[in-house]
C-alpha cells in the first residue's frame, strides 16, 4: 500500500477493530512499527500539477507534527508540501485531507473537538469523565486543562458556523418555527428560568423549585412562544411572564 493511502487504512482499521471489540490500547499497538512510539503517516498534495500553469510540482519541504483524532488516534503526521517547478511564486500545494482533519498548525482534530464539545454540553459530562472515557475507549491521553481548551474551541467553531449559516437558518425558521433559548440560575433558594425569543427580543422569566413546576414551566413557555410567533392577539395577556 502506498503511504498516501495509510490514513484511509488507519481510519478503516480503527473502525473495524472497535466493531470487533478490540481494546483501545491494542488498536494503538497494532498500528505502531517496531521501535516507534506512534504510527507515521505521510500526507501528500492531491494536485499533480501547478494549478496556475500546469507545470510539474516538486517537493518544497515537509512538516511534521503529532495529530490526535477520533478516527485514527494519535499519529505522527508528515505533510509533504510541493511547489511549481517553473515559478516558485505560484501557490504551495498541500494536503486537503489533512486540512479537513485538523486545523492548520494544530494538534487536535475537528472530530475530537466535536466529540469533546458534545460530551460536555449535550451529554453534561465533567472534564474528568471526558478524560477517562477518551483514554479507555480511544487510548487518547488529554489533560483536563486541554479538554477545557477544546470545549472553548468547540464553542468558537459552533458560533462561526452559526453566523455563517444565519441567513439559511432564519429562512428555514420563517413561519411557525423559532429559536427559543432557555437558561437558568440558582443563586437563591428558587431557580430563575429565562426564556428568550431571539427574533422578537422578548424574554419570559419564572421562579420555581419543584421539578414538577419546572416541567410545566418549560411546556408553558414553548406554548407561549408558539402563540407569539403565530400572532397572539395581546402581549399583555402573557402577564407576569413578560420581563422585557
Amino acid at each position: 500500500m502506498e503511504k498516501k493511502g495509510l490514513y484511509g487504512f488507519l481510519k478503516l482499521f480503527h473502525e473495524h477493530a472497535q466493531f470487533a471489540g478490540w481494546p483501545a490500547v491494542e488498536i494503538t499497538r497494532a498500528t505502531i512499527e517496531k521501535g516507534n512510539h506512534l504510527p507515521y503517516v505521510d500526507f501528500l498534495p492531491e494536485a499533480k500539477q501547478c494549478r496556475h500553469c500546469g507545470s510539474d510540482l516538486h517537493v518544497q519541504k515537509s512538516k511534521k507534527r503529532i495529530v490526535i483524532t477520533i478516527d485514527t488516534g494519535t499519529i505522527h503526521a508528515r505533510e509533504i508540501r510541493k511547489v511549481c517547478s517553473v515559478d516558485l511564486s505560484h501557490p504551495v500545494e498541500t494536503s486537503r485531507v489533512l486540512a479537513q482533519m485538523v486545523p492548520a498548525g494544530q494538534r487536535y482534530g475537528y472530530d475530537l473537538i466535536v466529540a469533546v464539545g458534545v460530551a460536555r454540553y449535550l451529554r453534561n459530562m465533567q472534564r474528568e469523565e471526558i478524560r477517562v472515557e477518551l483514554l479507555h475507549e480511544k487510548d487518547i491521553v488529554l489533560s483536563t486543562g486541554t479538554i477545557s481548551q477544546l470545549c472553548d474551541r468547540f464553542l468558537l467553531y459552533l458560533e462561526a458556523l452559526h453566523l455563517n449559516r444565519a441567513s439559511a437558518l432564519r429562512a428555514a425558521m420563517e413561519g411557525s418555527s423559532y429559536p427559543l433559548h432557555i437558561d437558568a440560575t440558582s443563586e437563591s433558594e428558587d431557580t430563575l428560568f429565562v426564556f428568550r425569543l431571539f427574533f422578537l427580543a422578548i424574554q419570559m422569566a419564572y421562579c420555581g423549585t419543584e421539578r414538577k413546576e419546572i416541567c410545566h414551566l418549560v411546556e408553558d413557555a414553548i406554548a407561549t412562544a408558539k402563540y407569539i410567533i403565530e400572532g397572539f392577539p395581546s402581549l399583555a395577556d402573557i402577564g407576569h411572564w413578560v420581563v422585557g
